[in-house]
């Protein structure tokens, strides 16, 4: 063996030497990837480098170079600027094949990874000859990244031998990195249960004082046993039982048994809200009696094996819906005899509804009429219709309660009513909350008004003519008719 084989066969053994002291010192990724890099620099390399896989990209984590020269340091540190794009063929082959490579470029045409600007192809040409050693880093059957050694200038050619030992090195390196990633994962899954156990605590203490300090009376139902689990502030204040009592009751015996199938039906399904009727004692020291014989209506919300029921004391707004549902069926009676279009306007929200009679008596179909203000004012004739908008808008500006208005109307067959415009202003709080108006067709008063004018005028010509010819056929004085 030549004195030049013995000189390669130490350099080898001494470098194996310092991985194992590096990879069995035990010290933090971050100084072992830089530990190996500086095993190649200086005596076995002019440079080497580490990258990590970052989704489609690779990332540098390691690097190390003997260069003083600030241009061939900056190439030596991105020896793989495009060589190692993953959208290049070359390095896609190399790191799906999972082998360590050499390339051995004598000059810039023999280089498989153009540089990427005139600027680094000049620096680039200044390195040839140029050896490099490229090893994936794989472990477990998944590539992590990849190795670089470069010798520039010619200073050494590397061998099949060389790529062995880097291989070696490689895989210690890629079993490392492979290994605190698993580390790293697990002391992230540690923490995020941790933390999920944090938040579930500091949830379940934050629902128990919302369920406790809530207004609204709120209860826990088993949905086997319908028995009460648990009760807050609000509903024992609202229903007259102790905590104690409620806990020894069921949902039965806060519901009259007329409706006890709707307790079933209710517990049959997933969720439901609906309007119940609740007992409710008006004395807890009479609860047995009034719990036969008092009850109130009550919205309630159910969901979930164990049922969170949350009853809402609607009595006076069932009772206030039913007055309004009465009400709104009278007007809608009205608005049905009427021979007068009724229309209703937000102005907050522009929109605008009419009663059935703007159809029949303006000769529109449903699907011709739109809900908003300004499909109003479209239909007024336009000499007519600044006056009549402006009317209304003068008396919103001055806070008038009502308005009237006569102006032309287009039907829906393209023919003008006269028409005449009534509106009222509902103020609250110095606000037009809702205006109400009407129009009625006056076009036949108008035209028997305007015939009877006509009518009249001439009745008035006609006498004046009459009195004149009456004048005339007198004689004058002194004068006779014999």
């Amino acid at each position: 063996m030549t004195e030049s084989a013995h000189a390669n066969n130490r350099e080898r053994l001494s470098l194996l030497a310092h991985m194992t002291s590096l990879f069995a010192s035990g010290v933090d990724l971050e100084a072992t990837l830089r530990g190996v890099v500086n095993l190649f620099v200086p005596h076995f390399a002019d440079g080497a480098s580490l990258d990590l896989l970052q989704g489609d990209t690779l990332q540098r984590v390691a690097a190390a170079t003997t260069l003083d020269d600030p241009a061939a340091t900056g190439a030596v540190a991105d020896v793989r600027p495009q060589g190692l794009s993953l959208e290049h063929a070359e390095s896609r082959r190399l790191l799906e094949s999972g082998e360590t490579r050499i390339y051995n470029f004598e000059s810039s045409a023999d280089d498989v990874w153009s540089p990427e600007s005139t600027a680094d192809g000049a620096i680039r040409r200044d390195q040839f000859p140029l050896s490099l050693i490229v090893a994936p880093l794989r472990a477990r059957g998944q590539t992590l990244g990849v190795m670089q050694l470069v010798a520039v200038r010619g200073t050494r050619r590397f061998a099949d031998e060389d790529a062995d030992l880097v291989a070696t090195v490689a895989q210690r390196a890629a079993f490392a990195i492979h290994n605190a990633q698993l580390v790293t994962s697990l002391q992230h899954e540690l923490a995020m249960r941790a933390e999920s156990v944090t938040r579930l605590e500091a949830s379940e203490l934050r629902y128990r004082r919302l369920f406790e300090d809530s207004p609204i009376p709120l209860a826990v139902i088993d949905d086997e046993t319908r028995r009460f689990l648990a009760v807050n502030s609000a509903t024992i204040a609202s229903y007259g039982y102790s905590r104690e009592e409620f806990l020894a009751m069921t949902i039965f015996d806060v519901r009259p048994e007329s409706e006890f199938s709707s307790v079933y039906e209710a517990i049959s399904v997933d969720s439901r809200r609906a309007a119940h009727r609740h007992v409710h004692p008006t004395d807890a020291r009479t609860a047995h009696i009034a719990r036969s014989r008092s009850t109130r209506t009550i919205s309630s919300s159910t969901g979930g094996a164990r049922r969170m029921v949350q009853a809402l004391d609607v009595t006076e707004r069932a009772r206030a819906f039913e007055a309004l549902r009465i009400s709104a069926e009278r007007h809608r009676l009205l608005s049905r005899v009427t021979k007068e279009a009724i229309w209703e306007w937000n102005p907050a929200t522009g929109e605008l509804q009419w009663n059935a009679a703007i159809y029949d008596l303006f000769r529109y179909a449903p699907g011709e009429v739109e809900p908003s203000m300004a499909w109003f004012e479209s239909r007024m004739h336009p000499e007519d219709r600044d006056g009549a908008a402006g009317l209304l808008a003068e008396a919103i500006r001055s806070q008038h309660e009502h308005c009237t208005r006569r102006y032309r109307f287009q039907r829906g067959d393209g023919t003008f009513a006269m028409v005449e415009g009534r509106a009222v202003i509902a103020w609250v709080n110095g606000i037009a909350e809702r205006v109400i108006g009407s129009i009625a067709d006056i076009t036949v008063e108008q035209q028997v008004g305007e015939q009877l004018a006509i009518a009249q005028r001439m009745e008035a010509v006609g006498a004046a003519r009459r009195r004149r010819g009456a004048r005339l056929q007198q004689p004058a004085h002194g004068d006779s008719w014999l």
